[in-house]
């Protein structure tokens, strides 16, 4: 039989604040790209602050055996409620 346990309340807060300072470091970085560019630099930061924020965890997710990189770090992955790695769907 398999024994899944939550992850505790403090960890998953410093994966999400590891995952959240690489998300604000990809986008400051990008904006200071963007204001070189004008408007069209504008606009593609706006879609890139849109796909970081709904896609980075799914992505991660699925892809790097269900971690990203701030689960990654601690030691966590998300799994569906019977022990196999996340489906796109589930995610």
């Amino acid at each position: 039989m398999l024994e899944l346990r939550p992850a505790g309340l403090a960890v998953r807060y410093y994966a999400f604040a590891l995952d959240w300072v690489i998300r604000i470091a990809v986008i400051y970085g990008a904006a200071m790209v963007a204001a070189f560019l004008g408007g069209i630099g504008m606009a593609f930061w706006i879609i890139l602050v849109f796909l970081l924020e709904w896609f980075y965890p799914v992505a991660f997710e699925l892809a790097s055996a269900g971690a990203t990189r701030g689960k990654r770090a601690f030691g966590l992955r998300v799994v569906m409620d019977n022990g196999l790695p996340v489906t796109a769907a589930a995610s």
